[in-house]
């Protein structure tokens, strides 16, 4: 994987731990909004 971010590399670890987590209980679980989650996921899945 290349060049993933510090908070990228947090919403792995959550990712790993429960996939099947919503937007909503990631974005509160890491105290950011539902929208910047999305956001984060998305750059994950363009970088692979």
């Amino acid at each position: 994987m290349n060049n993933i971010t510090k908070r990228e590399k947090e919403i792995l670890a959550y990712l790993k731990k429960d996939p099947m987590i919503s937007q909503d209980k990631l974005a509160a679980r890491m105290n950011i909004s539902r929208s910047a989650a999305a956001v984060h996921i998305s750059n994950l899945m363009k970088k692979g």
